[in-house]
C-alpha cells in the first residue's frame, strides 16, 4: 500500500470521526446536515453532494442540504421522485452508481451549475424500516467513477443522518410531550380554579387560543333540549357570528357528539360534514373535541384555521385533553352553582315575597325588586318598565347601573326594541350580544354599555303591565335556571306592583274626592235650600261612584221613605214599597254590597230593581248605628263595590248634610 493510499485512509477515518461528532453535537438539524453533506464531498472526492427527504405524499423529494464547490444553493427545492437520479434508491432501497445516466436529472444538473452530470453514487436513508430519502454525491473531481468504497462511506453517512433524524424525532416528541404536560397542568390549574360557570368557559377558550393557532376558537354547549349547539365562549368571532347555533344532529359535530371521539380535518373541502358558518373566514382545517362530564356530553370545542394542514395529531390530542378538563370543570361549576343558587334563591324569594307584600309604597317595592335581581343574577345593570296604556308606551320606573335620564327618554311601544318585543309577545328572551340583535336598533340599549341581557314580561293574570330587564356590561350566558329565577321574581313583583299601584290610585282618588266634595259642600252650603239637599246628595253620589242611579232615603221608625232619585227631582218616582230591600241596612246599621241583585233574596221583592234591571247595589246607613237616612247607588252592569266605595259614599253624604 503506497503512502498516498495511507493518507487517503487517514483522511477518511478523520472525516468519519468528524461526522460521528456532528451526530452527537447539539447542532441545529440544518447545520448538522450541511456538515455531513460537506464531508460526503471530501470523503468521496465529489464535486457536489445532496441530501433529500421524502415529502408526506412520498411522490416528491425536498432538498434539505447541499455542498460542494460552486454549487447552486437549491435547499427547499421540491422535485418529483419519478425519473430523478434517486428514483430506484428511494423506491427499492437500492444503492446506485450511475455513470453518464441515461435520463438527465435537471435538478442535479442545476445543482452543478448547469454542468453535465457524468457520474453519481446514491444510497438510501432509512430508519426503523422507514424510507426517509437519499444521499447522493455527483461528479468525481478527478473524472473517475464512483465505486463500492464510496458507497460504503455514503452508507455510514446515511446511518448518521438517520440517527440525526431519529434524535430529532425524539426531541420533537419530548418537546411535544413537555408542551402537552405544561398546557395540561396550566389548564387544570386555571380551569379548575373557579366554580363560576362563565369564568370556567372563558378560561377554557383562553387556554385553547393561547396554545393552538386559530382563525377562531369556540366552545359550544348543548341547549337544554339537546337539539342545538350554541356558542358559550369564543375568540376570533364578530357580531352576529357569535349568535350562530349548529344543529346537534347534522354535520361533523353530530358525529363527534355521538361517538365521543375527537376529529382532525386538514382539508375541509373534502369533508362535507364541516359547516362553514363564518363566511368571512373560510375553514380549511379544524379540530373537534367533545366536552364530556362524568355522565353525558355537554358540547364540543372547535378550533379552526384558514390554512390547509394546519394541525397535527398532537394538536388534536392537546385539544382533547383540554376538553376533558373543561367537561369536569363545567360540570362542577354547574353543580355548585345549582346548589348555591337553589339555597340562595329559596331564601331570597321568601324574603322578597315577605318584603314586597308587606309594603304598598311603590318606590319601596321597586327598590326591593331591583336589589334582588342584581344580587341573585349577578348583573350590574337593571331596569323595570311599566306600560302606560294612555300613551301606549313603556316607561322606566326604576333603573340601576345606567343613566336614568337616558332610560327615561326610551319610550318603546309594543313590538319596538327588545323590551317592546317581550311586551307584545309576552315571552321571555335572553340576548348574548345586544348590539348584534336587530331588535336593538329601534331602542338601543348598547349605548348604555349593555352587552348581554335577559328580559321577562310583568303581568297579572293575562294583562301585560310591563317588562323587567337584567343586563350585563360583559358578554355572559343566561341559563334556563336564571331565566326561571327572573320569571319568579317578575311574578312576585307584578303582584306587589299591581297592589301598590292600585293602593296609590285609590288613595289619590280618595284624597282628591275628599277635597273636591269638601269644596263643593262649602260652596253649596249657602246657596242650596234645605229641601234641595236630598236631591243634591243623590246626584253627587251617582256622579262620584259613576253609578247609573242613586237614591236618598229617610228613615222614620221602621219606615224607609225614598226622597230623591238622581237625575230627577220628582220624589214620587218611588213609593215606600219599592224601598223594602233597604230594611236590612236599617236593621243592621251596616253597608250593603251586592254584586248580583237578581240572585240576592233581599232584592227578590224589590220592584225598582226588577223594573229598572239593576245588577249591583251599594247602600250605606247615615246617622250612626240607628240611621236616620240611607244612600244607595245602583249599576246596570255587575260591579264589585268595595269597602272603600262604601266609606267614600258615606263621606260624601255626611259632608253635604253637615254643610
Amino acid at each position: 500500500m503506497d503512502a498516498e493510499s495511507i493518507v487517503s485512509i487517514e483522511q477518511q477515518v478523520a472525516g468519519l470521526h468528524r461526522v460521528a461528532q456532528v451526530a452527537v453535537d447539539p447542532l441545529a438539524p440544518e447545520e448538522a446536515l450541511r456538515r455531513i453533506a460537506e464531508e460526503a464531498c471530501l470523503l468521496t472526492g465529489a464535486s457536489a453532494s445532496a441530501i433529500a427527504f421524502l415529502t408526506e405524499s412520498e411522490t416528491k423529494l425536498r432538498l434539505v442540504a447541499v455542498a460542494g464547490e460552486d454549487v447552486q444553493d437549491l435547499r427547499g427545492t421540491v422535485f418529483r421522485v419519478e425519473n430523478s437520479l434517486m428514483e430506484s434508491t428511494v423506491r427499492r432501497g437500492e444503492n446506485a452508481i450511475p455513470f453518464y445516466p441515461v435520463h438527465p436529472d435537471p435538478v442535479m444538473e442545476s445543482l452543478l451549475g448547469g454542468a453535465r452530470l457524468r457520474g453519481a453514487a446514491v444510497v438510501p436513508i432509512q430508519c426503523d424500516q422507514r424510507m426517509l430519502g437519499a444521499l447522493a454525491v455527483l461528479n468525481k473531481r478527478d473524472g473517475s467513477r464512483f465505486d463500492s468504497s464510496d458507497v460504503r462511506i455514503l452508507q455510514i453517512l446515511a446511518s448518521h443522518i438517520a440517527s440525526l433524524w431519529r434524535r430529532r424525532q425524539l426531541e420533537q416528541r419530548t418537546d411535544r410531550l413537555r408542551r402537552e404536560l405544561d398546557v395540561m397542568y396550566h389548564a387544570a390549574q386555571s380551569i379548575g380554579s373557579s366554580l363560576n360557570l362563565n369564568e370556567v368557559l372563558d378560561t377554557v377558550v383562553d387556554e385553547v387560543a393561547a396554545h393552538l393557532p386559530h382563525a377562531f376558537a369556540a366552545l359550544f354547549l348543548l341547549t337544554d333540549e339537546r337539539t342545538h349547539l350554541f356558542i358559550a365562549a369564543e375568540r376570533g368571532l364578530e357580531g352576529e357570528e357569535r349568535e350562530v347555533m349548529l344543529a346537534a344532529d347534522e354535520g361533523l359535530q353530530a358525529e363527534v357528539l355521538r361517538s365521543g371521539e375527537p376529529r382532525l380535518v386538514n382539508a375541509a373541502d373534502l369533508e362535507p360534514g364541516v359547516e362553514q358558518f363564518v363566511p368571512r373566514l373560510r375553514i380549511h382545517s379544524a379540530l373537534y373535541a367533545p366536552v364530556k362530564s362524568r355522565t353525558k356530553t355537554l358540547g364540543l370545542l372547535l378550533v379552526t384555521s384558514t390554512s390547509r394542514n394546519a394541525y397535527t395529531e398532537a394538536d388534536l390530542k392537546l385539544l382533547n385533553g383540554v376538553a376533558s378538563q373543561a367537561g369536569i370543570a363545567i360540570e362542577n361549576a354547574l353543580l355548585y352553582e345549582d346548589a348555591h343558587r337553589r339555597a340562595e334563591e329559596a331564601t331570597s324569594i321568601y324574603e322578597l315575597s315577605q318584603s314586597v307584600n308587606s309594603s304598598l309604597e311603590l318606590h319601596s317595592v321597586l327598590d326591593l325588586v331591583a336589589d334582588s335581581v342584581l344580587r341573585l343574577l349577578q348583573v350590574d345593570k337593571f331596569a323595570l318598565m311599566l306600560y302606560d296604556s294612555n300613551e301606549g308606551v313603556l316607561r322606566t320606573y326604576v333603573s340601576r347601573g345606567v343613566d336614568p335620564a337616558y332610560f327615561d327618554r326610551l319610550r318603546p311601544t309594543k313590538g319596538q326594541g327588545i323590551p317592546g318585543w317581550v311586551l307584545e309577545f309576552q315571552s321571555p328572551v335572553y340576548v348574548l350580544d345586544v348590539s348584534a340583535d336587530p331588535r336593538n336598533a329601534a331602542v338601543p340599549l348598547d349605548r348604555e354599555g349593555v352587552v348581554s341581557l335577559a328580559c321577562v314580561p310583568l303581568q297579572v293574570g293575562m294583562e301585560p303591565m310591563g317588562v323587567m330587564l337584567a343586563m350585563s356590561s360583559r358578554r355572559r350566558l343566561f341559563t334556563i335556571a336564571e331565566m326561571e329565577l327572573l320569571y319568579t321574581i317578575a311574578n312576585q313583583a307584578a303582584v306587589a306592583i299591581d297592589n301598590a299601584l292600585r293602593y296609590e290610585e285609590e288613595r289619590q282618588k280618595s284624597e282628591d274626592l275628599r277635597q273636591y266634595f269638601l269644596r263643593v259642600a262649602r260652596a253649596i252650603g249657602s246657596t242650596v235650600k234645605q229641601g234641595e239637599v236630598p236631591q243634591l246628595i243623590a246626584n253627587i253620589a251617582a256622579e262620584v261612584l259613576r253609578a247609573d242611579r242613586a237614591i236618598y232615603y229617610t228613615v222614620e221608625g221602621h219606615r224607609v221613605k225614598p226622597m230623591a232619585v238622581s237625575g230627577s227631582r220628582v220624589a214620587t218616582l218611588l213609593d215606600e214599597e219599592e224601598a223594602s230591600s233597604m230594611a236590612w241596612v236599617v236593621k243592621t246599621g251596616r253597608p250593603l254590597l251586592v254584586y248580583q241583585a237578581s240572585s240576592d233574596v233581599r232584592f227578590r221583592d224589590d220592584p225598582f230593581v226588577q223594573r229598572e234591571g239593576m245588577a249591583s247595589c251599594l247602600a250605606v246607613p247615615l246617622g250612626g248605628k240607628k240611621p236616620t237616612s240611607l244612600l244607595a247607588v245602583y249599576t246596570l252592569q255587575p260591579r264589585k263595590f268595595t269597602r272603600h266605595d262604601a266609606e267614600l259614599l258615606s263621606t260624601v253624604a255626611e259632608l253635604v248634610l253637615e254643610t
